[in-house]
């Protein structure tokens, strides 16, 4: 935001598409907020770098006060401004929601595969493939020819579960003892019905684990 500019291109955007959108045709409010506005880029001391910043979040940082639009509201409010059972009615919509979103997905990609022209949308080659040696032939021969081409060799223990499978039947002490060596990270809690069978998790903090 550039506070040495009245044809500030920032402030231009914000003027254009989000307060003429919430203020419509109330002249008076409309010019307090564009001045509110444009009085808090300049103290604040934003230059025209940050011409890509969001005219909304702007608003967001602004005081609260009758004379300007109501703050957009936060997406993580949303489950704010719901009752406990507003909640679950929402969550229970979930499942067809996404069967829908599944649907409606397949049937784009189907369209655009099949060669159909769909506006503002076409098909690009997404993310490449993890890179694999093209002859494992050639390269073990040159880790064996080459000066260096031990550097190529890669000795790492087995994971615990390959571990468990090899060692466990042929020498279950050995793996006893092994297994003590095992870690698990918890699992990530997830919303469940409450007939289910696990317990209830609870969100440790630090101090419990010392």
């Amino acid at each position: 935001w550039c506070r040495f500019s009245e044809q500030c291109a920032a402030r231009t955007k914000t003027v254009n598409s989000v307060l003429a959108e919430e203020l419509e045709d109330d002249t008076d409010v409309y010019r307090t907020a564009v001045e509110r506005v444009a009085k808090f880029c300049n103290d604040a001391d934003y230059m025209s770098v940050w011409e890509d910043v969001q005219p909304s979040d702007i608003l967001k940082l602004l005081p609260d006060g009758p004379d300007l639009p109501k703050k957009p509201v936060r997406e993580d409010d949303f489950a704010l401004e719901l009752t406990p059972e507003q909640l679950v009615a929402e969550y229970e919509k979930l499942p067809l929601l996404r069967q829908h979103i599944d649907k409606v997905e397949k049937a784009m990609s189907a369209a655009l595969h099949s060669g159909k022209k769909v506006p503002g949308y076409k098909l690009v080659e997404g993310r490449p493939g993890n890179r694999a040696w093209k002859d494992e032939d050639a390269v073990n021969k040159f880790r064996e020819n080459h000066v260096n081409g031990y550097l190529l060799d890669k000795t790492v223990p087995v994971s615990p579960t390959e571990a468990e499978k090899i060692i466990g039947k042929e020498d279950p002490e050995l793996w006893a003892e092994l297994s003590k060596l095992v870690t698990r990270k918890p699992g990530a809690p997830c919303v469940a019905a409450d007939d289910d069978k696990r317990p209830e998790w609870q969100n440790f903090t630090e101090g419990d684990l010392e």
